[in-house]
C-alpha cells in the first residue's frame, strides 16, 4: 500500500512538472508573437514617417507631370528617381 502512494505520488508530481511546463511555453509563445508583432508595428510606423517626409519634398508640379509608363523616359521622372535614391541612402 506504501508503494502505491510513492507511484501515485511521482506520477502526480510528473503530470504538475509538464503541465507547468506546457503552460510555460503556452507563455513564452504568446509573449514572442506579441513581441513580435509590436516590433513590426514599430518598424511600419517609421516607414511610413519616411514615406510622408520624402512624399513632402517632391514637387506637386514634377509629380503631375507622371501619369503613364512614357512619362518615366522623361527628365521629371529621372528627378523623382534621383530623389528617391537620395532618400534611399539616409
Amino acid at each position: 500500500m506504501g508503494g502505491d502512494l510513492k507511484k501515485i505520488g511521482t506520477r502526480l508530481s510528473l503530470i504538475l512538472i509538464v503541465f507547468t511546463l506546457l503552460i510555460m511555453v503556452l507563455i513564452a509563445l504568446l509573449v514572442f508573437f506579441d513581441v513580435r508583432k509590436t516590433l513590426f508595428e514599430g518598424i511600419r510606423t517609421r516607414l511610413k514617417d519616411y514615406a510622408s517626409l520624402a512624399a513632402a519634398r517632391i514637387p506637386g508640379d514634377v509629380h503631375a507631370l507622371l501619369r503613364t509608363e512614357e512619362d518615366m523616359k522623361t527628365p521629371a521622372y529621372s528627378h523623382l528617381e534621383t530623389f528617391a535614391r537620395m532618400c534611399k541612402g539616409l
